[in-house]
């Protein structure tokens, strides 16, 4: 029995993409592997990824009230990202994803721990104003009588290369500038809030 989603475009990395690719097609879909290296989630990115999709639909065909064709976003940066189930939503594509609402809502750290404060859900966020400067992360330390360590995180990223932990004032004033440069680098922005550090923390 053919499954109801009769092509599926496959995206993410070269690395993995062709693996989803042949699951797929095992299990009897049309599958159609449009992956790259290093995507960007700026303007530009989503100009392109939109620019995909509605190649995809266009070569697919329509979809009716009894199936839609499919696309799996792969391990890359768009199986985390609102866009991605948006566009879909618009072009009459089925995405493998969360709701758009659902996912900018966890798209961003600060938002969603923005969401925790609301329904009184304990965190560690120092101040939800957003910081860009050493001068701006000092004066939030200073009001919020923190002491270092402190936690750096970029609202649009959460753990690994969107997370810096400062051990000190100097190690701030060293480290900072040059970490937001290569954050605007990779996506575009460098947006970054404060949170107390937690010795030995693991994240859930």
């Amino acid at each position: 029995m053919q499954p109801p989603y009769a092509k599926a475009l496959i995206l993410g990395s070269r690395a993995y993409a062709p693996r989803i690719a042949a699951a797929m097609t095992h299990a009897g879909f049309e599958a159609v592997v449009s992956s790259c290296e290093n995507e960007r989630v700026d303007s530009e990115g989503l100009a392109g990824l939109r620019e995909r999709l509605e190649q995809f639909a266009q070569q697919a065909g329509g979809s009716n009230s009894h199936f839609a064709h499919l696309v799996h976003p792969g391990t890359g940066h768009w199986s985390e990202r609102p866009e991605l189930s948006a566009f879909c939503q618009e072009l009459g594509l089925a995405a493998l994803t969360p709701s758009a609402r659902c996912q900018t809502l966890f798209s961003s750290p600060l938002q969603l721990l923005e969401f925790a404060e609301e329904r009184g859900i304990s965190h560690l966020v120092a101040s939800f104003e957003p910081v860009q400067s050493v001068r701006e992360v000092l004066a939030v330390v200073r009001e919020k009588d923190l002491s270092f360590p402190i936690v750096l995180k970029n609202i649009s990223h959460g753990l690994g290369f969107g997370l810096m932990v400062a051990k000190s004032e100097e190690e701030l004033a060293l480290r900072l500038p040059r970490w937001v440069e290569e954050l605007r680098e990779v996506s575009g922005e460098a947006t970054l809030f404060v949170e107390s550090y937690v010795e030995a923390a693991r994240a859930v």
